[in-house]
């Protein structure tokens, strides 16, 4: 896929804009992401699994193309966008061209592979060298949070997800081998997380049709009924979000911006327990991606 044909559907891309706009969370994720990514015209982008969020970075400008890893999103996308669009299979295929991108965007995704490391290889050899890559994903921390999800049904295997989320120090470990951090931003609280995941369940309550998660093809009464029921948790999700930057915990959501370098697989020392040096002397497992990322907390 070395070529890009232009192809759009602007109203679905309205109703996407117009879901995020009522959704307290996404808007927080794609400001994030977006102020992470910086200017995209001129350049050739990619989204992975970016869903709602890739229509809206589509408008900042570029050359955009789209993966993802799930069949029925794929083909979602293709209905979007036409054959900019490709699915990573399950053999981790990847059909873009080397040192295609001058940067990947990679959304709910690593969190849903056991391979991660290994799409992280394969997306680095389709980047430009210095091109940079930005990820969003579950922040992993305990929290009250996760039963709660449990509890409206949202369980990791119903998501898709091998694992909850990461820690910055397992990023840095996924990444080490070929990307430098240069920031990282821990953000979205738990007020506003649980009013999201309470609007999604009663989403799937009372809209029929195609699930609410594509939103673009419901028909317009069922489209508005999902905007009526985002638009009544957004009064509570806003004072929740208020609320979580009172507090002083971390929040639940986590992305970064790292840049390419050569792929060069690092091993770590280890002692004959099976631990590394730092864990030995620290007690705890660090990244070493970029020592000096900076940590940024909204």
């Amino acid at each position: 896929m070395n070529g890009a044909t232009t192809y759009a559907n602007p109203p679905a891309d309205d109703r996407l804009a117009r879901w995020c706009r009522r959704s307290v969370v996404l808007r927080a994720r794609l400001r994030q992401i977006e102020a992470l990514l910086g200017p995209t015209q001129g350049q050739t982008c990619l989204e992975i699994g970016a869903g709602a969020l890739g229509a809206l970075l589509r408008r900042r400008g570029g050359e955009w193309f789209g993966a993802d890893i799930s069949p029925e999103a794929t083909a979602r996308l293709r209905r979007l966008y036409g054959d900019t669009v490709a699915e990573i299979g399950p053999d981790g295929r990847f059909p873009f061209a080397e040192g295609q991108f001058d940067a990947v965007v990679v959304v709910d995704t690593l969190e849903r592979r056991t391979d991660d490391v290994a799409l992280i290889e394969r997306i680095h050899r389709t980047m430009k060298p210095a091109a940079r890559i930005v990820i969003e994903t579950p922040f992993l921390k305990p929290s009250p949070l996760h039963p709660l999800r449990r509890m409206l049904g949202f369980t990791d295997a119903r998501l898709g997800q091998v694992r909850p989320g990461y820690s910055e120090s397992q990023l840095y470990e996924a990444l080490k081998d070929g990307f430098d951090v240069q920031e990282v931003r821990v953000f979205s609280g738990f007020f506003a997380e649980a009013f999201e995941w309470f609007a999604r369940r009663s989403a799937e309550r009372r809209v029929r049709g195609p699930t609410a998660w594509t939103a673009e093809e419901l028909d317009a009464v069922e489209f508005g009924r999902l905007m009526r029921i985002y638009g009544s948790f957004y009064p509570l999700a806003l004072i929740g979000s208020a609320l979580d930057r009172l507090l002083p915990f971390r929040g639940h959501r986590i992305a970064l911006r790292a840049k390419r370098r050569l792929w060069i697989p690092r091993k770590k020392p280890v002692l004959r327990d099976g631990r590394s040096i730092a864990e030995a002397a620290l007690g705890s497992r660090i990244g070493t991606a970029s020592p000096l990322a900076e940590i940024h907390r909204p």
